[in-house]
Parts: structure tokens; C-alpha cells; sequence
């Protein structure tokens, strides 16, 4: 395991390469990075050129567009990032792009890189970039495959997929028992309905009925009650 090669260097000791096939993007770069005043910077159309240049001369940084043909950003990363290009495979890589999505986010992290900017890129934010990668002291090693990555990024991508996969698990059973208790709420509703005396459920409108039936009941009740009362006094008065 190693650190990358910018790694704790100031700006002015950065040799760094651009990989850009679009020239006016190639100005805007260049105008951007000048006041970080680096030891030397190197701007090339193609990726292909580029390698040839990095296997001559390896630089410390690389900054490089994603999508360029015939050779893409990330076909020039995956290049590098074996042990078998080394010092090449301890290049620090940022990417910037106009087609920044969560899978090519993840890709290109997997793959090796460093850190990735969305175009249209600002001055201040390419240049805190820099400094964190200047700063970023996760180190690189190869897998089984010869294949160069950085400390601890596949193992964060991959738990936080089983993660996800634990939620998504859970959102699922949990979807399941509601269909399924909505299911057996209904055939205990029909089993009331139909074997239990008095089932009516409980409404507003059947308590109502239920109130009005019950006056003429009680009045005559009453009434009852009110002439077996004068009957007594008569008798007894």
C-alpha cells in the first residue's frame, strides 16, 4: 500500500496532466489552475497521447474529462490503475463531467478516482478539490486481479448496498403484511357478518334508529308506570 503522488505536496511541486478533447474546455481548465501556479501543467486532446506522455513522464496529478473518444476518461483511468503501471497506478485522478449520475459517480470511485466535478466547473470548487485530494491520505493497494484501487472504497460502496438491500428487504415484508392483514381483517368481517347475532356494526345512523325505537317504548313505559302510581293512591289515599 501507498499514498498517492500529490500526496502533502504544494501546488508549485505539482507536475499535472489535462485530458480534454474540447479546446475551448481546455482554455477554461488552463485559466482555472493558473493561480495555483503548479511546477509545470500539460494539456492534451486524447487520451491515447495522453498515456504515451504519463508512460514518459509520469505526472502527480491527472485531471481528465469522462467522456472523449476513441479512448474514454475512464478507459485512460483503468489503464493506469494496475500495479503493473506503477508509479503510473499511484496517480491521483479527478474527473470532470457533464453527465455526473449516481452509477457514474460509484464507477468511477470503484475504478480508482479520486474525486469527480460536474460541469460546468467553478474556480473555487476545482480548487478545493485540489486541496483535498493535496490533503487525502487514503492509501492505495492491488487486488488479487493486479488491479489498483483506493483504501476502503469498494468495501463502503458494497456495505452500503447490502444496506440498501437490507431496507428494501424490509420495506418489502413489511408491504406483505399489510396486504396480509388486510386479507384476514376481511374474512373475520365476513365470519361477524355471518355468524354472529347482532352483527350490524355500529354506526352513526344505527344508533340513531335504535334511539328512535326505543322512545315509543319508553314512553309507554312511563305511562305504565305513572297509572299503577294513581291507581295505588286511590286505593290506599
Amino acid at each position: 500500500m501507498a499514498h498517492h503522488t500529490a500526496f502533502r505536496r504544494p501546488p508549485e511541486d505539482l507536475d499535472v496532466i489535462i485530458v480534454e478533447d474540447s479546446k475551448p474546455m481546455q482554455t477554461v481548465l488552463r485559466s482555472i489552475l493558473m493561480p495555483l501556479r503548479f511546477a509545470r501543467t500539460r494539456v492534451f486532446d486524447s487520451a491515447d497521447v495522453a498515456l504515451q506522455a504519463m508512460l514518459n513522464e509520469p505526472p502527480s496529478l491527472l485531471i481528465t474529462d469522462w467522456r472523449m473518444r476513441p479512448t474514454s476518461g475512464f478507459q485512460l483511468l483503468r489503464a493506469i490503475r494496475h500495479e503493473q503501471m506503477a508509479p503510473l497506478c499511484y496517480v491521483p485522478v479527478i474527473f470532470v463531467t457533464a453527465h455526473a449520475t449516481r452509477p457514474l459517480v460509484e464507477k468511477a470511485m470503484r475504478a480508482g478516482a479520486h474525486h469527480l466535478l460536474a460541469k460546468p466547473v467553478s474556480p473555487a470548487r476545482m480548487h478545493e478539490c485540489i486541496a483535498w485530494v493535496i490533503r487525502d491520505s487514503r492509501e492505495l493497494h492491488a487486488a488479487e486481479d493486479g488491479s489498483v484501487g483506493i483504501e476502503g472504497v469498494r468495501e463502503a460502496f458494497d456495505a452500503q448496498h447490502e444496506r440498501m438491500k437490507t431496507i428494501n428487504r424490509a420495506k418489502a415484508f413489511h408491504q406483505h403484511m399489510e396486504r396480509r392483514s388486510t386479507e384476514l381483517q376481511g374474512q373475520v368481517d365476513q365470519i361477524m357478518d355471518n355468524h354472529v347475532v347482532g352483527s350490524e356494526p355500529v354506526t352513526a345512523t344505527s344508533a340513531a334508529k335504535a334511539k328512535m325505537q326505543a322512545k315509543p317504548v319508553l314512553r309507554s313505559r312511563r305511562a305504565g308506570e305513572a297509572g299503577e302510581f294513581a291507581a295505588v293512591k286511590r286505593r290506599f289515599g
